[in-house]
C-alpha cells in the first residue's frame, strides 16, 4: 500500500530537482583591497628583517585618531600575541632538552641485531639534529621577537606609554626589566 502512494523517482529526477533548488555558492574575490582589509593595524614583527619602525609607525598612526586606552589594548593584544610566540618557543626548548636528557640516561638497546643496532643509531642521529634545528629556530624566533620588543617598549616610554605589561621573556619566564 505503501508502494502505491508515491511513484519513486529516477536517480536523474532527483539530481534534476536538487540543482534547480540549489542556491549560488559563496566566493571570495581576492585584490589589493580585501588583501587590505584584513591585515593587521598593527604589523608582526618580521622573521628577517628589522621592523620596529614600521611598527611604531603603525601606532603612532592609531594613536593619532584613538584614545590612549584604545591605543594601549591594541598594543597590548600584539604584545600578547608576540610574547605569546616568545613562551611557546621557549617552553618547546625545554620539552626538546628533557626529552634529550631522559634519552640520555636511559639504556634501553636491550638485545638487539647489528643491523638493529645501525638503524637506531641512525635513527637516534637524526633526531638530534631535527632537534638542534628545531631549538635553534626556536631560539632565533625568541631572539628577534625580544629585540623588537626592547626596541618598540623604548619608543613607546619616550611617547609617555610606560605601560606596566609590557615585559620581556628570560626563557619561559619575565625578566626584572
Amino acid at each position: 500500500m505503501w508502494a502505491q502512494a508515491a511513484p519513486a523517482k529516477s536517480l536523474a529526477e532527483m539530481a534534476a530537482q536538487a540543482k534547480a533548488h540549489k542556491t549560488g555558492q559563496a566566493h571570495v574575490v581576492l585584490n589589493d583591497e580585501s588583501i587590505e582589509s584584513h591585515k593587521p593595524l598593527i604589523p608582526d614583527v618580521a622573521a628577517t628583517a628589522d621592523n620596529a619602525e614600521e611598527i611604531m609607525k603603525a601606532i603612532t598612526e592609531f594613536r593619532k585618531s584613538h584614545t590612549r586606552s584604545e591605543t594601549e589594548n591594541l598594543v597590548h593584544e600584539w604584545y600578547d600575541r608576540h610574547d605569546g610566540l616568545v613562551a611557546k618557543a621557549a617552553n618547546e626548548n625545554q620539552r626538546i632538552a628533557a626529552r634529550e636528557q631522559a634519552h640520555q640516561s636511559v639504556n634501553g638497546y636491550g638485545y638487539r641485531s647489528p643491523g638493529e643496532y645501525q638503524a637506531n643509531y641512525e635513527s637516534e642521529i637524526r633526531s638530534a639534529q631535527e632537534d638542534w634545528q628545531r631549538k635553534r629556530e626556536n631560539a632565533m624566533l625568541a631572539a628577534r621577537i625580544q629585540q623588537t620588543l626592547v626596541k618598540i617598549r623604548g619608543q613607546l616610554r619616550t611617547q609617555g606609554m610606560d605601560f606596566d605589561w609590557f615585559k620581556l621573556r628570560c626563557g619561559s619566564s619575565y625578566c626584572n626589566q
